[in-house]
């Protein structure tokens, strides 16, 4: 599941305003104090266009809290999405958080109220004992699911049992649909509205500073740029509200103003959302027109930002934009490669189309079945494939029905050439549209066969390089979002394989007498496997050789405490016999 985009917070602009007055405000909330938390809930609500999540980002990374990011969008409606999604979150920022909670997501497949109760359950469990200090929760775009009665109830039971050092922050175009009264009344909430979010001529005139834009920072501009502000806001208001011809209206002046003042941040955000309109009204031309004009704005990269939030706020110019790159009129800031096609599967699935990451999978089984075919070489049956992915499922028509939905998706996403059919013979054929594809657990492999090779011809160096890259390009376990049975296999084979890697950087550098380098290695691979034997064996041995036999001989004494707590054995004879040679060089 291709969650990355959900769970990172975008970056911010390299120019940026403090907005202080609110940053105070929000820093009263005392999850940023070293006392107790008294507030449950923090709540920015506003129209688009009102800066909510720039400024949330800005606060929070200002005042270095941890938080834990969901930017929500229409999928996340399914409660066992938006739960799953908001585990991964909270593991991006704890890696280590509610182990458990992967039997009850791999259970619960069906949604049914038992199963779902039960893992929320979990959940909360998990937020009390496994995060050890203050943390934010951030649900971001919650306009996306208020619609839910389910996840309404699951945020409603999140806000009534949260732990003492955890706070709730929303974020929405709407006020959310939850029982918000008992909150306000009891001061455990925190709010900050449109009026609050509203620029004061004081504001306007320190960020045109900070701009550098000459034509503002006198002081008889700064209402002429407060009220172009306040004019972007009421046309978003407008193209909300579907009155296309005011708001086109109203854009236009924005940005012909906004170009005459070399405004560009407010020139940039005029021509984006005169293009929303025209895209509402499937004005395809006009719309490419104006962000043609829009990337040619930011040929500096001083809007990426900008434009990146813009096309998250507007996701009918998502594919526009990609008709623009692909016709190789790209961004600045994205580098097209011969590779068009790019397929990440270890750590968080990525799939990159000329370095632009594809999103809109609509569902997690679409992913999964794009991923399940990617290591296919050949044509398999729809029965096949149906057993494979969800063999739990006893409902035949249904499950038909969830595949071919699937398919669809997948072909939404990378183009239907990709994904061929015979009878009921399905094949991906990445080929067709993007000729040679990058995979990095095929150059994973690559580099293995590389290592291998290297090593039986003796180049010790060629294979440490090898190894090296494997380890780079290992971020993370094959699809660690993804629970179902069907990867497990792939998933083990690929972290034996990197131990392995690991196992001989440190044999290598033993060889080499780079002790610490030797150590470190068999440090890290204590960090995969606590229980392998021969890490804790080269540890000590490099312990040996630095001349610290007191590390050593704690060494052997966490082994065997891994191996008795875990596994109920004791070391193998080898670790054995060189403990008592250590204990008996103390005698």
């Amino acid at each position: 599941m291709d969650t990355s985009r959900k769970i990172l917070a975008p970056p911010l602009p390299s120019i940026l305003f403090h907005h202080e007055r609110l940053a105070q405000a929000l820093d009263k909330a005392p999850v940023a104090r070293e006392s107790s938390c008294s507030y449950r809930l923090v709540l920015l609500c506003a129209p688009a266009g009102y800066g909510k999540t720039t400024l949330l980002i800005d606060t929070i990374e200002r005042l270095a809290l941890p938080c834990c990011w969901y930017f929500l969008d229409h999928s996340d409606r399914e409660s066992t999405i938006f739960l799953e999604t908001l585990i991964t979150s909270i593991r991006q920022r704890f890696p280590n958080f509610g182990p458990r909670l992967n039997a009850l997501l791999a259970e619960n497949t069906s949604e049914d109220e038992l199963s779902l109760q039960a893992l929320l359950d979990a959940l909360i469990e998990a937020l009390a004992t496994d995060i050890p200090a203050r943390c934010i929760l951030a649900l971001c775009n919650y306009q996306e699911v208020n619609g839910s009665l389910k996840i309404n109830r699951i945020v409603a039971q999140l806000l009534k049992r949260l732990p003492a050092h955890c706070l709730l922050v929303i974020e929405s175009r709407v006020c959310p649909e939850l029982e918000l009264a008992p909150l306000r009344m009891e001061r455990k909430m925190f709010e900050l509205r449109e009026r609050d979010l509203l620029f004061s001529a004081r504001d306007v005139y320190e960020l045109a500073q900070a701009q550098g834009l000459s034509a503002c920072t006198q002081e008889n501009n700064i209402q002429n740029y407060e009220s172009l502000s306040h004019r972007l806001v009421k046309g978003t208001l407008l193209l909300a509200r579907q009155q296309y011809a005011e708001a086109e209206s109203t854009f236009k002046d924005i940005a012909r103003l906004a170009s005459k003042a070399e405004i560009q941040l407010l020139h940039m955000q005029a021509l984006l959302r005169l293009a929303a309109c025209h895209a509402a009204q499937a004005q395809r031309t006009d719309a490419k027109t104006l962000l043609r004009q829009a990337v040619a704005l930011n040929s500096n990269n001083t809007q990426t930002c900008t434009l990146q939030v813009e096309m998250q706020t507007y996701p009918a110019l998502q594919p526009l934009m990609q008709e623009i790159i692909e016709q190789s009129e790209a961004l600045s800031s994205v580098t097209v490669t011969r590779e068009r096609l790019s397929i990440s599967a270890l750590g968080e699935a990525r799939i990159s189309i000329t370095g632009v990451p594809v999103k809109h999978w609509r569902t997690v089984r679409a992913l999964e079945l794009f991923f399940f075919l990617v290591e296919k070489d050949q044509a398999l049956h729809k029965d096949q494939i149906i057993t494979a992915l969800w063999p739990e499922s006893e409902n035949l028509e249904r499950m038909n029905q969830t595949f071919r939905l699937a398919v669809y998706y997948v072909r939404q996403a990378i183009g239907a050439a990709c994904l061929t059919q015979r009878s009921s013979l399905y094949q991906l054929d990445l080929s067709a549209l993007y000729g040679q594809t990058w995979y990095d657990v095929t150059a994973f492999t690559q580099l293995q066969q590389i290592a291998e090779a290297a090593l039986e011809a003796g180049d010790d160096e060629s294979a440490a390089q090898a190894f090296q890259k494997m380890v780079n390009l290992y971020r993370g376990d094959y699809l660690q979002a993804c629970y179902s049975d069907w990867c497990a296999g792939r998933r083990d084979k690929l972290r034996q394989t990197l131990i392995e890697a690991r196992r001989h950087l440190a044999l290598i550098a033993w060889r080499r007498e780079a002790y610490d380098e030797s150590l470190h290695q068999w440090q890290d691979l204590l960090t995969l496997d606590p229980c392998l034997e021969t890490a804790h064996y080269g540890a000590m041995r490099c312990y040996l050789r630095q001349g610290k036999r007191s590390l050593a001989l704690r060494q052997y004494q966490r082994c065997s405490q891994e191996l008795r707590e875990q596994l109920n054995v004791r070391p193998g004879l080898a670790l054995q016999k060189l403990y008592q040679r250590l204990a008996h060089a103390y005698v």
